[in-house]
């Protein structure tokens, strides 16, 4: 029988449909081992730090779950994030509900594949079954893939896509008409974008009444609980705080949105099938379910668009990571609408065969412009992924007892911006016991409810390796200094080091080398993470270190060489990452008159957590038989370890 049923059109749909799961789940597996964090980040401090605060004191109460977080109201990321926060025995783990979240995304893009191979037919079928697949490993949408907090977004496009399906296929019906409500209302308690999704079904579903010549009666029972529900959705709406100034203003915005992922006002022509086939549909009073479903899309992408331009319109220049999942819909239903049209409006089959050929063309535009905007937007979650592990070692300071370091951090890197709030929050001595492993304090260890995992540091100070975090047992302040860690965390990290979880060259250790065959060339620092070096600059830990400057000569043309960083200990011990220069520096070249200084430049982040504290000298050699001393000693405060890059 179960061999029937995958041979069955329902089974092959579920089978492709789970294929695309797993290929988007491992996808963003591998890129949040990478470039994810464990750690909070921005309003998840002041969202979630008095959830969990509560609950331990017991003066929590389930209407936390639904009240207001700025002018969203997000009951399902607040109560999927509780769920893990008991699971992982009550500790906060970002790292965690990324993976949980993009497990989330991955099921959408899962049952929105399963949808199209139900629903669809044709060369459409295989476009819109790779889009579902390029929606999911396409990188856009980094800022809600490496925030845990951020599955307020992913929830209210579950279930806007569930509602808009709904609407478009339910029976007259009450019952039909109470699954699309309960779908939109679970849109409006995700984000403030599921009032929109209130609107678009109760469209949809008067549509539908035109096109079907549906009874009155009939009409009424599907359309009228709908109807209630955006009602009260559109009184209770809260907006934003820093609208467009003008009428143009807006407009510009609005013209912003449309043309993702296109930065040219000409991206807003893709709409074009879009507007053609509403109104065929409409003229015709004929539309076929997929018809109703993709218009659905197109127009709840459009109010978006239009909410998000006004709302957020101030000012605005580009369109925030975190939209670009919620236009990825408008995407496939232009791709759709022109496919259609060519059913529709086509009757010559070689007229036809010329229109799939640019529909085609079409299509390629649309991934082109979804491989740009991943490519510009990897880089930004690279930066944000150094940002937070910097932030993290500010963060560690102030819980090691250095007041100053959120007020005055030596980088300027924070998990929240407003230094005082995140004082307030960590000095709660609730706050401090749910912290993840990474924030857990190394000085002053503070251990809350016991938990049923821990991993000890080594003598070296590093994290142990994979197998070494023991699970079954109780942890205790008593005669022992490990840091307990919930089990899902433990899974969590497990995977973090089996996925390549490190992508900075590290600072190894080795043996003295001795530089006399090699040549004085010349150099400079001139930042280090950030900041211009002063002498003897001074770090509370080093777990990443940025060093950007120059380095010379070059003796061929070649614009990237092989560059080593060396640190030296006051004891002579040495510490060198292997990394590249070859950043065209122009400048240095007319400075030392001197054309091999032309790709001199360098700019790399290393791995130093496995630097213990002390005073280091900095150097560098070429792969040329250069070397050359910067001149700068960097302090290093307090060991790290790698506990800080989780």
């Amino acid at each position: 029988m179960v061999e029937k049923f995958f041979t069955t059109r329902t089974g092959s749909a579920v089978r492709w449909s789970l294929l695309v799961f797993l290929l988007v789940f491992a996808v963003r597996l591998w890129l949040l081992a990478r470039y994810s964090t464990s750690v909070p980040w921005w309003d998840a401090w002041v969202a979630e730090a008095p959830l969990y605060s509560r609950w331990m004191d017991g003066s929590f109460m389930w209407a936390d779950l639904w009240g207001w977080h700025n002018e969203h109201r997000i009951f399902f990321t607040r109560s999927l994030d509780l769920s893990l926060f008991l699971i992982n025995e009550q500790q906060w783990d970002g790292r965690v509900q990324t993976f949980v979240s993009s497990a989330l995304f991955s099921f959408i893009c899962s049952m929105s594949a399963f949808w199209v191979l139900r629903n669809t037919r044709g060369v459409v079928l295989y476009i819109l079954l790779t889009f579902s697949i390029a929606s999911g490993i396409q990188l856009s949408g980094w800022a809600n893939t490496y925030v845990g907090f951020q599955s307020c977004f992913y929830f209210v496009l579950l279930f806007s896509l569930v509602a808009i399906a709904a609407s478009a296929s339910v029976a007259p019906s009450w019952r039909g008409g109470t699954l699309v409500a309960l779908s939109a209302l679970a849109a409006v308690f995700s984000l403030a974008a599921g009032v929109l999704t209130t609107i678009t079904v109760v469209a949809i579903l008067a549509l539908r009444i035109w096109i079907d010549r549906i009874a009155w009666r009939d009409g009424l029972s599907m359309i009228g609980l709908p109807a209630i529900v955006m009602i009260w959705s559109l009184l209770d709406a809260r907006s934003g705080t820093v609208h467009p100034t003008t009428i143009g203003e807006f407009v510009y915005s609005l013209t912003i949105m449309m043309s993702w992922p296109f930065s040219s006002f000409a991206g807003t022509l893709l709409w074009s099938p879009v507007g053609v086939l509403v109104f065929v549909v409409v003229k015709n009073r004929r539309g076929s379910r997929a018809d109703l479903v993709f218009l659905g899309l197109a127009s709840w992408v459009f109010l978006f668009c239009c909410a998000a331009a006004y709302s957020r319109g101030y000012n605005f220049s580009d369109v925030q990571s975190r939209y670009t999942d919620l236009l990825l819909p408008g995407l496939g239903a232009q791709l759709y609408s022109l496919f259609r049209l060519c059913d529709i409006l086509v009757t010559s089959a070689w007229v036809k065969r010329i229109m799939l050929g640019l529909s085609v063309g079409f299509t390629v535009i649309i991934a082109a412009g979804l491989w740009k905007s991943s490519v510009s937007e990897l880089s930004l979650w690279k930066n944000y992924a150094y940002s937070i592990r910097m932030a993290t070692v500010n963060t560690r300071a102030f819980l090691d007892g250095n007041i100053h370091a959120l007020t005055s951090p030596s980088n300027g890197f924070l998990l929240y911006p407003y230094p005082s709030v995140l004082a307030e929050i960590l000095n709660d001595s609730a706050v401090r016991s749910v912290l993840p492993v990474s924030l857990q304090s190394s000085v002053n260890t503070t251990f809350g409810l016991p938990r049923h995992c821990f991993w000890r540091p080594s003598e070296d100070r590093t994290i142990p390796v994979l197998g070494r975090i023991a699970c079954g047992y109780r942890a205790t302040a008593s005669g022992s200094t490990a840091f307990t860690i919930g089990p899902l965390s433990a899974l969590s990290f497990s995977a973090w080091q089996l996925l390549a979880r490190q992508p900075y060259i590290r600072f190894d250790r080795v043996a003295r080398k001795t530089n006399g065959k090699l040549n004085v060339g010349s150099c400079a620092i001139d930042q280090v993470n950030g900041r211009t070096p002063t002498v003897g600059s001074n770090m509370e830990y080093a777990t990443v270190l940025e060093f950007s400057g120059w380095m010379g000569p070059i003796t061929t043309d070649g614009d990237h060489h092989l560059l080593d960083f060396i640190l030296e200990g006051s004891e002579g011990e040495q510490f060198i990452a292997k990394g590249v220069g070859g950043i065209n520096r122009p400048d240095v070249a007319i400075f030392m008159q001197d054309v091999r200084y032309s790709n001199s430049g360098y700019s790399q982040r290393l791995d130093a957590s496995r630097i213990p504290a002390g005073k280091y000298k900095v150097s560098f050699q070429n792969e040329y038989g250069y070397q050359c001393s910067s001149g700068l000693i960097v302090t290093i405060g307090r060991d790290s370890d790698e506990r800080l890059l989780y």
